[in-house]
């Protein structure tokens, strides 16, 4: 069975400013894991079910959500194991995040009542993901300022709902697109 990740990509003008912060964190300090995936923000993670069939579970559980603008706040990081097995993950923070919290639950019911097996976090706390997993100790407070020396606000419209699937070369591609609003 294929990797699978229901989730929210960034638009291009903002997956590219992401990806710039995710390269520079990069280069000067070696931390690869957050550039095997595109920019996004994640529901659901390991999902074990057929493309086609969580697609349709996906669109039937959000039928009828609109689009939506998401804000940033700032950088931050989890400090503790609960998200990793590395405390390091370091990211940027969402505000006015209750149409994902709706929509995450939405589909929550769905994967449930059709008995899928996904992972996912019991506290969902929206963010975008800059550097995780292969953060060292000794790295952070480096990773750290990079981000926040590059972060400028930005705020963007959410106009889908995707699935993810990972490539055998380890990186992540979009598989499907759900349109909001239909």
């Amino acid at each position: 069975m294929q990797k699978l990740v229901i989730g929210i990509v960034l638009p291009k003008k903002e997956s590219d400013f992401v990806s710039g912060i995710v390269g520079e964190i990069y280069k000067k300090t070696g931390c690869e894991s957050a550039k095997y995936f595109p920019p996004h923000i994640t529901f659901f993670y390991d999902v074990q079910e057929v493309t086609d069939k969580l697609e349709e579970m996906v669109k039937n559980a959000i039928r009828g959500q609109t689009s939506f603008t998401l804000e940033t706040s700032g950088v931050s990081y989890f400090d503790n194991d609960a998200w990793s097995s590395n405390p390091y993950v370091v990211y940027v923070k969402l505000t006015k995040v209750l149409e994902l919290t709706e929509i995450r639950k939405k589909i929550f019911g769905a994967l449930r009542k059709a008995n899928v097996k996904f992972r996912t976090h019991e506290e969902f706390i929206p963010h975008i993901t800059l550097a995780h997993d292969d953060v060292k100790e000794s790295d952070f407070d480096k990773v750290y300022s990079i981000a926040n020396s590059m972060y400028s606000g930005f705020s963007f419209k959410v106009n889908e709902i995707v699935i993810l699937r990972q490539l055998e070369n380890e990186t992540w591609i979009v598989d499907r697109r759900i349109r909001l609003g239909i």
